[in-house]
């Protein structure tokens, strides 16, 4: 489903890899193309399954603030001594709504593949989420009141994932989602938190992420046909082309 970067098996007790076996085989046989992103606990064996590698980026915030600040790159010190130039606030409470039109009119400009009931479904869940306690959504306003970036994250125990964001032309100028996300980073260092970056696997994102000091976790995709060998192959040809 849009908006959600891991699946597979789920719990409270040490996988095996049988146990991770055994839920793929029992997707039903019905489904001839098969792709699901399993979590950074499930990596199968079977050597007749496609698995790929996900990069994710994670942040163990108990440290001292001090600490942490001491493993950002110089590049996000520099953007974090603009942000702070640039007199930006910080506001707990922005309108779901808000952030994902500010997506849509940047960099969600050209996507094709989220629907407008995918948005809509973004915010129902959103909604649901701050109002069960576990959503926390943040905006960064100019001097001049203007909301430049927001973002939203999901706490959950001891997990704080960055899920969406929503940065205009203005905010890049004046480094607000750095500052934004440091703010995080400052509230809760010091506790036995991570912060989940959720993502990735664009080289210019997981820089980004590695500024604060991100390390990498590896999840797992798989890829699954069920056709007769010579439809396998015209697929992996046909994505090859594109």
């Amino acid at each position: 489903p849009p908006f959600t970067q891991q699946l597979g098996v789920f719990s409270r007790d040490l996988l095996s890899t049988d146990v991770i076996e055994q839920f793929i085989a029992a997707i039903p046989k019905f489904y001839k193309l098969i792709e699901i992103k399993l979590n950074k606990h499930n990596f199968p064996k079977n050597s007749d399954i496609s698995v790929k590698e996900n990069i994710n980026l994670e942040l163990p915030l108990i440290s001292p603030y001090e600490d942490l600040k001491r493993n950002y790159s110089k590049s996000l010190i520099k953007n974090l001594k603009k942000a702070d130039k640039s007199d930006l606030s910080i506001v707990p409470q922005v309108n779901p709504g808000e952030i994902i039109r500010m997506f849509q009119l940047n960099r969600g400009r050209n996507n094709k593949t989220l629907k407008k009931s995918d948005y809509t479904r973004l915010e129902q869940l959103i909604y649901k989420m701050a109002k069960r306690g576990y959503a926390q959504i943040r905006g960064v306003y100019t001097e001049r009141h203007n909301l430049c970036a927001a973002a939203v994250f999901f706490k959950v125990e001891d997990r704080i994932i960055f899920l969406f964001t929503g940065l205009n032309e203005e905010g890049k100028q004046v480094a607000a989602m750095p500052y934004l996300i440091d703010s995080v980073v400052k509230e809760y260092a010091g506790k036995n938190i991570i912060l989940d970056f959720e993502g990735s696997n664009d080289p210019k994102v997981a820089w980004f992420y590695q500024g604060f000091g991100g390390k990498e976790r590896v999840y797992p995709s798989l890829k699954i046909y069920r056709y007769p060998g010579w439809v396998n192959y015209a697929f992996e040809a046909i994505k090859k082309l594109r």
